[in-house]
């Protein structure tokens, strides 16, 4: 999808509150959900929820106009084969961590970003090789087992309940 001398923007937008989505949050839509096994620097694991951006219609609208994330605790972005370019906050409405993955789902690096209203929006570089990013509301990404020396492997299991 993505020649290596090449950029992509992708969209994305984060939630602030943490634990607690206002009850009239307007979550994502168009998206199916998975659940992702993340795997701590100290080995533990757990199954996280996430909304799966997994066509490039999708990660185009990533988190635009979404104040929280309804059901699910983040949302990934998958690329077809490893990729470099960068994420922006184009009609985002909260602030978000992403995270970034290479090929085999090992930690690459992660950033901050903040809403972005206007028509020019900052622009956030990806790892170089990125296979997955994991956007989550800001400031959660440790909360969700996500930092240096952690992986991730997205299933095709849907969340329940």
């Amino acid at each position: 999808m993505v020649v290596a001398a090449s950029l992509v923007t992708l969209s994305c937008s984060v939630e602030q509150d943490v634990e607690v989505a206002p009850p009239d949050a307007v979550a994502p839509t168009g998206f199916e959900s998975a659940l992702v096994s993340v795997t701590s620097l100290n080995g533990a694991s757990r199954d996280v929820c996430m909304w799966v951006a997994d066509t490039p219609e999708r990660r185009a609208r990533g988190m635009m106009g979404a104040t929280g994330f309804g059901d699910a605790e983040a949302m990934v972005f998958v690329q077809d084969a490893p990729s470099t370019g960068n994420f922006w906050m184009k009609d985002t409405l909260i602030p978000l961590s992403i995270a970034y993955f290479d090929a085999v789902g090992g930690f690459l690096s992660s950033d901050e970003m903040t809403p972005c209203t206007t028509p020019e929006c900052e622009r956030y570089p990806t790892a170089v090789g990125y296979r997955w990013a994991v956007e989550a509301p800001s400031g959660a990404l440790v909360d969700l087992g996500i930092q240096e020396g952690s992986t991730i492997a997205v299933s095709d299991r849907p969340c329940t309940g």
